[in-house]
């Protein structure tokens, strides 16, 4: 959690996103750098709603819509639905003293 928090504090070094192999689409990249920026630029509720992302998301009737996909859980604790994936940066702290 600490290495997430920091490549998270550390946006403009660690983000990078897959060159071209369809993985994330080029509105998903520009959404999520629209949200790991300055807080000046950084987009506000009406921002991120209108984003082309979300086109054909209906907000004022997203909690009585079914979702695309529902997990199945069996405990507060189960990953078996998340990805394993390779570790791409890692962050190293200096000792403090």
């Amino acid at each position: 959690m600490v290495v997430t928090y920091s490549n998270i504090m550390n946006y403009k070094g660690c983000l990078t996103f897959p060159s071209s192999n369809g993985r994330v689409s080029q509105s998903a990249e520009k959404l999520i750098r629209s949200l790991l920026t300055e807080s000046e630029n950084r987009l506000d509720y009406y921002g991120i709603r209108d984003h082309p992302f979300f086109i054909g998301v209906d907000f004022d009737n997203v909690r009585q819509t079914t979702p695309p996909f529902s997990p199945r859980v069996t405990s507060d604790d189960d990953t078996s639905n998340l990805v394993d994936f390779k570790r791409v940066h890692s962050v190293h702290f200096a000792a403090s003293t």
